[in-house]
């Protein structure tokens, strides 16, 4: 199977969750309501302390000229580019301009970016998960058509139930006819006979039903999946997926490594006032629609830090 691309559709996707995180947090008075004023407080506040060369070319790109700290005025001037940046935190553009997204990113402090950087990072972890298991981490629409397979599995498992269900009405109903055909009159040899072509029947139904192939399904037990088979008469909550299988919730400290060459390696689900960590990207076993987010350095400090290990 191809592994999918990596689209700007993506990126603006995971810089507009992580607003929706960050909004509640250290800067929401800047981004509630993120307006123009405010979010140019916040650009000033954010750009005073970044050297990065990606993220100044960033706001050469969408400015038109190099940041300097001093020279307020021109962000006065040119506080209608701030405009677009609001309307896209708060849902009411379609679709924002690259350049809008990429500047968004900073101000919520996405990472990785920029663009290329979340490409590249997107790709090299799909790999890891298709070196792994054969199979590429699946998008939306990836998803849906596994959903689509096994849905379509299942329905062949409810058909070759039917089958044997309805083989096994003929054959009691075959039973039936020669047991009211058959009489005392009825030699014995001829009794052995139909008593051999009803265990061979018998048999050849047991046979064929015992080889109907088998699936294999996966259950969340406390912190990790299970394996087991169904049979055609059983039924799965969750066909074993080798992607996902190795899935484990883990605990997570203050000394705890939470990136590998920049790169997260423990991922979230936020419920309530904490969050449920795990080992890898995968849907939420116990919440299938929604998908575990990769750490940042916000939700580590807002939830991990000082947080020792017991």
């Amino acid at each position: 199977m191809p592994m999918p691309i990596i689209t700007i559709e993506d990126f603006r996707k995971a810089v507009k969750a992580e607003y929706e995180i960050v909004k509640e947090g250290e800067y929401s008075n800047h981004f509630n309501p993120p307006s123009p004023a405010n979010l140019r407080k916040l650009c000033l506040k954010k750009f005073r302390s970044i050297t990065n060369k990606d993220d100044l070319d960033t706001f050469f790109l969408f400015f038109g000229f190099e940041f300097d700290g001093a020279k307020k005025n021109l962000f006065k001037d040119n506080g209608h580019k701030f405009k677009p940046v609001g309307a896209f935190f708060k849902g009411e553009t379609i679709n924002p301009t690259d350049e809008t997204v990429y500047f968004a990113a900073i101000l919520v402090d996405f990472q990785p970016r920029p663009f290329n950087k979340f490409k590249k990072s997107g790709e090299i972890e799909e790999k890891d998960h298709f070196e792994r298991s054969n199979d590429l981490g699946q998008s939306n629409a990836q998803k849906k058509s596994q959903d689509s397979k096994d849905q379509d599995s299942f329905r062949d498992l409810e058909k070759e139930k039917n089958k044997i269900e309805a083989i096994k009405s003929k054959l009691f109903r075959l039973f039936l006819i020669i047991k009211e055909r058959c009489s005392k009159q009825i030699t014995q040899r001829f009794k052995k006979t139909v008593v051999g072509v009803l265990i061979v029947l018998f048999l050849g139904f047991i046979i064929s039903y015992y080889t109907f192939p088998k699936r294999e399904c996966m259950t969340w037990v406390k912190d990790h999946y299970e394996k087991h088979s169904v049979s055609s008469e059983g039924y799965c909550d969750n066909y074993y997926d080798p992607r996902y299988f190795n899935l484990k919730k883990i605990k997570v400290c203050d000394t705890t490594t939470f990136f590998k060459n920049g790169k997260p390696v423990v991922f979230y689900s936020k419920s309530g006032n904490s969050i449920e960590c795990f080992n890898q990207f995968a849907p939420h076993p116990e919440n299938p629609t929604q998908y575990l987010k990769p750490i940042t350095q916000y939700m580590i400090a807002e939830y991990v830090s000082n947080k020792p290990c017991k």
